[in-house]
């Protein structure tokens, strides 16, 4: 597949999510980004064609390419570690996924599941519009939300639904835990039936920014996912402040609960 323009090509590069077969780049582009792209190129050991831009718009369809583009493999799925875990479930529109993602990786979101699909033929779009994200998040495709929910809920996570209504807590007042799961609809019809299902099963949190509010039931996505991590990067904050205080202000055995 083709990727297109400077980020994509450089998040490809920097992040090692996927092979990348050849980089295109058009060589009248001396720029210090341009010229940093060519050092990474050199030291992944990449086939670079320094051409014509006349050349590229010959293999680059799209018209915001920047003289610069790359032949390269799908996406590989990553392993999570042991921090908060995002389920956009839903959310396959590349630009609304984009924005989601671009929003939690600057919140300092590392872990992030998709519904299983085939996402090549919106990779590209992905990259540009997540500005690089895409490949810098670690994503993994769930195919069996009720299996991956039970493996998940073993190794302590506990669920939280981004919801909109009067059954919903104020984002504000919940005391999230330590290892948490957080699910998020898309704009129109939320999540989907199985995870109505699966709270039947195992006890989860409705939460939202604006419980009160009466209009759409489930909020903005990227809404959701900005205010949800505005206290994932608070509590992130806080951890790091007890690991600089001094004895006497965290007394061994009394740190607080995040």
């Amino acid at each position: 597949m083709i990727i297109e323009g400077a980020i994509a090509v450089k998040a490809a590069l920097q992040n090692k999510k996927r092979e990348i077969f050849k980089v295109y780049i058009d060589k009248d582009k001396k720029t210090k980004d341009f010229n940093y792209i060519r050092k990474l190129i050199r030291q992944n050991g990449v086939e670079v064609f320094e051409c014509e831009r006349s050349y590229l718009e010959t293999i680059l369809t799209g018209k915001s390419h920047g003289g610069i583009g790359a032949d390269v493999s799908e996406r590989r799925e990553d392993e999570f570690d042991d921090s908060d875990i995002f389920f956009l479930d839903g959310i396959e529109d590349p630009f609304n996924l984009g924005y989601c993602l671009r929003t939690l990786y600057a919140m300092g979101v590392k872990n992030v599941l998709l519904n299983k699909r085939d996402y090549s033929q919106m990779e590209g779009q992905l990259l540009k519009s997540s500005a690089g994200a895409y490949d810098m998040i670690n994503i993994a495709l769930c195919q069996e939300p009720l299996k991956m929910i039970t493996s998940l809920k073993e190794k302590g996570y506990y669920l939280y639904g981004l919801y909109r209504g009067a059954q919903a807590k104020d984002i504000f007042d919940v005391r999230f835990a330590d290892k948490a799961l957080f699910i998020l609809g898309g704009e129109k019809r939320g999540i989907c039936w199985i995870f109505a299902m699966i709270t039947s099963i195992f006890p989860m949190d409705r939460i939202s920014a604006t419980p009160s509010t009466p209009a759409q039931p489930w909020m903005s996505s990227l809404l959701c996912s900005g205010v949800r991590e505005d206290d994932h990067f608070q509590r992130q904050q806080d951890r790091q402040a007890v690991k600089q205080a001094a004895p006497e202000e965290v007394p061994p055995g009394q740190l607080p609960a995040f």
